[in-house]
């Protein structure tokens, strides 16, 4: 397994797109997600949670990397997310309808594990695509 910063991030993504649990291994006991920073996940029982809740909701969603740079162990991704809404989400019944959402994240990796990371995607425009008024 490559310490490469780069590599340790899309390794994690590509493992989280085909729902294996080694999308975890990566992931550092310390660990911290901010997502439009407020922080929601610790650790990597965190992203699990996370992880299983999507899932849940949409058991076909995946991230494509748009594009990504690294600068030392920070590592930016630009990626477009889809799924289809089979299950409640957001508070939102299921309609069976497919999502995309664009988004950003910004993780730190050091000694080989993802230590944090700041993730910021378009929440009014995955409202508008389950019609859910915007808080």
């Amino acid at each position: 397994m490559s310490d490469d910063p780069k590599a340790v991030v899309e390794g994690a993504l590509s493992a989280a797109n085909q729902g294996q649990e080694s999308a975890l291994e990566r992931v550092s006991s310390r660990y911290r997600l901010y997502e439009r920073g407020e922080l929601v996940a610790k650790g990597p029982e965190g992203v699990e949670h996370r992880m299983k809740a999507l899932r849940d909701a949409m058991d076909d969603f995946t991230q494509e990397v748009d594009a990504v740079v690294r600068d030392g162990n920070v590592v930016v991704m630009r990626w477009t997310a889809r799924g289809t809404r089979r299950g409640r989400f957001l508070d939102v019944e299921p309609d069976h309808e497919p999502v995309v959402l664009h988004g950003v994240t910004w993780s730190v990796v050091e000694n080989g594990e993802i230590t944090d990371t700041w993730m910021y995607w378009d929440r009014l425009q995955l409202l508008e695509q389950i019609n859910k008024p915007a808080e």
